[in-house]
Parts: structure tokens; sequence; C-alpha cells
């Protein structure tokens, strides 16, 4: 089972509609109602590869409340963690380039990562693996904690940051996805070419971060474990969505694929785009997966 903590669950209402006029009028022609996050997503894309989440989310208010029983419906495996503050909400203003409002984000106190931390232990025979998706930058700052305190259950972490990586190294996750800015930030090298982003990466994996994914942009990317590397290349994929990466590594350590597959399948997933989908293709997937090709070396 795969424990994903989602920060900033968000319900979402979208208006389809022409473009917006100010000061006059506007009328809609349809209106449709979901939720949002990465959370959400990968609970989604997880239910819909036969495997078992939980959505690990703090609920506030009457946004709260409904945004859980959108989950509760399709079967998420919501696990909600009452918060203070009322939950996120989107409203969308036409689809193509539509104008968006949006509420505060959810603040996070220190007693309810407490309590959250709490519910955390009481799924500790079941949950195979524990993903940390990009969130606000205030909650950024507490996955260092989540992550030492996952060490203590012996949950084997994925870990993906909108900010810098930093601390969330310090604390040593299983696995770590990051474009190569944010390797370049945390080292103070260029990685312009391969073998540099190699020698940044040795920085990481050395601080005890287990493996280490780069990507972000352009058809090759690496990952590196112990004294090995791997860059994965395509032939067409350009996109590198680092949360569906991400979410395709811990997925696949919970099918327990091989290696090449592992990669493979991460790869093939982060090239769809998790701003606009909200399940995937599978035929499409495994042709994206034919696309790839692996090759091996080796790092002093």
């Amino acid at each position: 089972m795969i424990l994903i903590f989602e920060a900033s669950p968000k319900l979402v209402t979208q208006y389809k509609m022409d473009p917006v006029k100010m000061g006059q009028v506007n009328q809609f022609k349809e209106k449709f109602v979901d939720i949002a996050s990465p959370g959400i997503l990968a609970a989604r894309i997880f239910r819909q590869h036969d495997a078992k989440p939980l959505l690990l989310a703090p609920i506030g208010g009457k946004i709260g409340q409904k945004i859980k029983k959108i989950a509760k419906a399709e079967g998420l495996g919501l696990v909600d963690i009452d918060f203070r503050d009322e939950s996120m909400e989107e409203v969308r203003l036409g689809l193509e380039d539509p104008l968006i409002l949006q509420s505060k984000p959810t603040r996070a106190t220190q007693e309810e990562f407490n309590r959250l931390f709490s519910t955390l232990t009481s799924y500790q025979e079941e949950v195979k693996n524990f993903l940390l998706l990009g969130g606000t930058e205030a909650i950024e700052e507490k996955y260092p904690y989540l992550i030492k305190r996952s060490h203590d259950l012996a949950y084997p972490v994925f870990v993906c940051l909108n900010g810098r990586i930093q601390d969330c190294v310090k604390e040593r996750p299983f696995n770590l996805v990051c474009s190569k800015e944010q390797l370049e930030d945390y080292s103070g090298l260029k990685c312009n070419f391969s073998h540099e982003v190699i020698q940044a990466g040795k920085m990481v994996l050395a601080a005890g971060v287990k493996g280490l994914f780069i990507g972000g942009r352009g058809k090759t990317s690496i990952y590196m474990r112990d004294h090995s590397y791997w860059t994965i290349q395509s032939k067409d994929l350009t996109r590198q969505d680092l949360t569906l990466v991400t979410i395709g590594l811990s997925g696949a350590y919970e099918k327990k694929y091989d290696l090449e597959m592992t990669l493979k399948f991460a790869r093939a997933l982060g090239a769809f785009d998790s701003q606009s989908v909200d399940k995937i293709d599978l035929a499409d997937l495994k042709q994206r997966m034919k696309d790839l090709s692996i090759k091996e070396g080796k790092f002093e």
C-alpha cells in the first residue's frame, strides 16, 4: 500500500464560457466540479493500476467536506485530518487560458503536524512506501520532519519538491526526484552536460540519498544509485513532468518492477502533463515506454 501525503487538496469549479469581459455580465454554458492536487492525481493513477493508495490530507471547513465527499466516492483511500484552516478552493472561468481565482493555501500548525504523524503510525504494517510531492514553501518546510519520522516507521520515501532540496537531502530520502536547476542550486556546480550532472549527483548520494532521478526537460534524464548511473534516452519525448516521474517510481516500487522497467515506466509517465490529466491511457503509456532506451554506466 502506498501512503500519499497531500498538503493542499483543492476543490476546483470550472465554468465553460467565452473569455471573461470585465465590467459585464458573463454567462457560462456548463459547470464542472472536481478535486485536484498532485496527491489526488497520484491516488487516481494508483487506483487505475490496481494499487491501493492511502491519501493522507488535511481537511477543513465546508470546502473540505466537499473534497472529502468526492474523494470517498472515487475510492481514493482518503484519510482526512481535521485542520483549522478552510481547504483550498479554485474557480476557473473558461476552458482555454482561463481566469483563475484561488483561496489562500492551507496553513498547518506544529500541533496539526504532530496529529498527522500520529496517523502515519497507525498504518505502519500496511504501508510499503511513502510519497511526498511538491507543495507550497510553507508546507515543504515540514517535509524534512516527515522524512525523518518516516525512517522510524521504515517507510521508503519518494520525494519531489517545488523548492530547494537542501534540507530534505539531509534527511536521506529513499528516492529524490529533482531538476537540473535544483541540483545546480544544491551542488554549486553547472549541469549542462551528463558528466556534470553525474558529478553533482554524487554529492547528493554522498549525503545519504539512496536513489536520485534528474530530469526536467529535454530527451535525456539520469538515474543514479550506489556507484552506477542509468541514462534514459528518448527519441521523441521531451516533456519530463517530475511529479509524474515520482509517482511512477513509487508505483513501480510497489509493483516490484525491475530497475529497467521501473525507469521506463516512470519516465514514460512523466511524458504526460500533471496539470491536465486525471487518468492515464495505458495503451499510450506502453507506446511511450517503447520510445525509451537505457544505458548503464559506473562512477567512482
